[in-house]
């Protein structure tokens, strides 16, 4: 088998490859328990245009960290989708 990195360019320095087997650096690391803490507490300023759900082609990109992804914004999207199959006439599992 053939050794995965080698498939990557070499000037691709920040890929899993690179980085594999080594302690992270303290800049690259997070706070598990502030994540999941402001993903459940935070709540989003809908005023900040940042805060809002926001879809792009590789899906929403956002953070608890920034406000930008939270439970309240899983919530809505939830409630969203459920509210727009009612209207369609849709029922049953997605």
């Amino acid at each position: 088998m053939q050794n995965p990195a080698r498939c990557y360019r070499k000037d691709r320095t920040h890929d899993h490859f690179t980085l594999g087997r080594q302690a992270g650096a303290k800049g690259m690391l997070i706070d598990p328990a502030r994540l999941e803490c402001d993903y459940f507490e935070r709540r989003p300023d809908l005023d900040d245009p940042s805060q809002l759900v926001s879809f792009g082609t590789s899906g929403h990109r956002g953070s608890p960290l920034r406000g930008s992804f939270t439970e309240a914004h899983i919530l809505a999207i939830t409630q969203a989708i459920c509210d727009y199959r009612r209207t369609q006439g849709t029922d049953g599992p997605l």
